[in-house]
């Protein structure tokens, strides 16, 4: 699962979250959000929030999920 959500992070969040979940600054890093934000995690990605687009209809469930193990297996 975390290694999937790894690739999968990679392909669709990268680009603004930064390579291996480095953020630069400008943007929320992501491996400081703690264990309980799964559901404002799901909230943001699925529905978009200021500059963050929505991901619904272009990621699966699964992706979410995979995504979340991968944040959470790097989490500070």
């Amino acid at each position: 699962m975390i290694d999937a959500g790894e690739q999968v992070y990679e392909e669709n969040c990268a680009e603004c979250h930064g390579e291996k979940l480095r953020s630069s600054g400008a943007v929320p890093d992501l491996r400081k959000l703690p264990a309980d934000a799964r559901a404002a995690f799901n909230e943001v990605v699925k529905n978009g929030r200021g500059q963050m687009p929505a991901w619904e209809g272009q990621l699966t469930d699964e992706n979410f999920d995979q995504i979340w193990a991968y944040i959470r297996s790097r989490a500070q």
